[in-house]
C-alpha cells in the first residue's frame, strides 16, 4: 500500500507442512489492523511490518519475531501476544493483554503498558517514557534479561482513581535501569504510580529524578545505586544489594538499607522521617537526619555524620565514628562496638545499661551521661583538651 489502509477482518496464517512462511506489510502513511495473526513452527513464522501509521493487533501467535521497523502513530495489541520477539518502533505503543516474548520486548517510543510482559533470560527495553495505564499492576519478568527505560516511567493522571503498582523480576543476573521515575504527571502522586517492586535483579540505578508517593524496594545481588538527582519517597524505603551507594534521598517513612559489602553516601543528605536500618560490611553516611531510631548491624565500621542528633542501637563489629556537629548523640537501645567507639556531640547520653565498647572516646560541650556497666575504656574530652579517662 502506498498510503491505503491495510484491513484483515479474518485470521492470518501459513499453510501447514513444508517450509515456513513470511509476511510483510508496508502501509506507508496507512493505517494496518489485523484481527488474529496465527502462526506456528512450519507455518507462518515471522510477520515485519515495514511502515504504517497506525496499527491495531488482536490476538498474535508466532513463533518467531513480530518486528515493526517504522511507524507514525500507535501501535496497539488488544488482546494476548505471545511471540518469540517482539520490537515495535513508532510513536507510541500501547499494551493491553498479557504479553510473552521469549526472545525480547523492545519498544522505540512511549509505551502504555496495562499487562504484565515475560521475556526468557532477555531484555524489556522502552527508549521513551513508559506509562501504567490506569489502575494497572503490572509485573515485567525477564529472567535474567535487562529492564530499561530511556525515559520517565510513570502512573496514570487520572484523579480519584485506583492507584498503579510496577513489579519488576529481572533474576540474578538482569540490570535494572530508569531513567526519571515518578507517580504521574512528573511528579509524585497518590493517584499514579504508588509501589515500585524490584523482587530480583543483578545491579539497579536510578538514573535520574525519582518522586514516589508510596513505598520502593529493591532485592538485587549487585550494586543499588542513584545518579546525581534525588530520590524523594513518600513511605517506605527499601534497598538490598552486594552494595549501596546513594546520595540525596528523603524517606518520610522508615527506610532500611541491607548490603553484603558497604553502604556509602559521599555527597547529599540523607532525610529520613522514621527509623533507618543500616545492615552491611561497612556503612559510611556522609550527612543523614533521622528522626526515628538508626539500628546498626555492621561487621565492620561504620562513620554516620548529621547536622542534627541521633539514637542509635545495634552491633558494629569494627569501629564506630558518630559525629553530631550541632546535635545531640543518644541509645536507643543496647550499642554494642566490638572496636573503638568515638562521639562527637554537643550532648551524649549512653545509658542502656547493655552496653559494651572496646575504647570509648567522647567528645562534648554539654552533659555526657554513660551506664556504669558499659564495658571497655572510656575516655572524654572537651574542646581544645586532652582526652580523660571517665571511668
Amino acid at each position: 500500500s502506498g498510503g491505503g489502509d491495510i484491513t484483515v477482518l479474518t485470521s492470518i496464517q501459513g499453510v501447514a507442512g513444508g517450509g515456513s512462511e513470511a509476511l510483510q506489510i508496508t502501509a506507508g502513511t496507512g493505517n494496518v489492523d489485523l484481527a488474529s495473526v496465527n502462526g506456528g513452527t512450519d507455518d507462518l513464522q515471522n510477520l515485519t511490518i515495514n511502515s504504517a501509521r497506525n496499527v491495531v493487533f488482536d490476538d498474535v501467535t508466532l513463533p518467531g519475531a513480530l518486528l515493526q521497523s517504522a511507524g507514525t502513530g500507535t501501535t496497539t495489541f488488544d488482546q494476548v501476544v505471545s511471540v518469540g520477539s517482539l520490537n515495535v518502533t513508532n510513536d507510541s505503543v500501547v499494551v493491553n493483554d498479557a504479553v510473552s516474548a521469549s526472545g525480547g520486548f523492545g519498544v522505540t517510543g512511549n509505551l502504555t503498558l496495562g499487562a504484565n510482559v515475560t521475556t526468557s533470560n532477555q531484555a524489556f527495553a522502552v527508549s521513551g517514557d513508559l506509562t501504567l495505564d490506569q489502575a494497572a499492576s503490572v509485573l515485567v519478568t525477564t529472567a535474567g534479561g535487562d529492564f530499561s527505560v530511556g525515559g520517565t516511567t510513570q502512573g496514570d493522571l487520572a484523579v480519584g482513581t485506583t492507584s498503579e503498582v510496577l513489579t519488576i523480576a529481572a533474576g540474578t543476573n538482569g540490570n535494572v535501569t530508569f531513567g526519571q521515575l515518578f507517580g504521574a504527571g512528573g511528579a509524585g502522586s497518590n493517584d499514579g504510580l504508588t509501589s515500585v517492586n524490584i523482587t530480583s535483579a543483578d545491579d539497579v540505578t536510578f538514573g535520574a529524578e525519582t518522586e514516589i508517593f508510596g513505598d520502593i524496594s529493591v532485592a538485587a545481588n549487585g550494586i543499588v545505586s542513584q545518579g546525581a538527582d534525588p530520590i524523594d519517597v513518600d513511605g517506605t524505603l527499601t534497598l538490598a544489594g552486594n552494595s549501596i551507594d546513594i546520595s540525596d534521598v528523603a524517606v518520610t517513612g522508615n527506610a532500611s538499607l541491607t548490603a553484603a559489602t558497604a553502604i556509602t553516601q559521599s555527597t547529599g543528605l540523607l532525610s529520613v522521617d522514621g527509623t533507618l536500618l543500616l545492615d552491611a560490611s561497612d556503612a559510611t553516611l556522609s550527612n543523614a537526619t533521622v528522626a526515628g531510631l538508626v539500628t546498626l548491624n555492621a561487621g565492620d565500621d561504620v562513620a554516620l555524620t548529621t547536622g542534627g542528633s541521633f539514637a542509635i542501637a545495634g552491633s558494629v563489629g569494627g569501629n564506630l565514628v558518630v559525629t553530631a556537629s550541632d546535635g545531640d548523640v543518644t541509645d536507643g537501645a543496647d550499642l554494642n562496638v566490638t572496636g573503638d567507639a568515638t562521639f562527637d556531640a554537643d550532648t551524649i547520653t549512653l545509658d542502656s545499661t547493655g552496653n559494651t565498647f572496646g575504647t570509648l572516646n567522647l567528645t562534648s560541650v554539654g552533659a555526657t551521661v554513660i551506664a556504669e556497666s558499659a564495658a571497655g575504656h572510656h575516655r572524654r574530652s572537651a574542646p581544645g583538651r586532652p582526652p580523660v579517662p571517665v571511668c
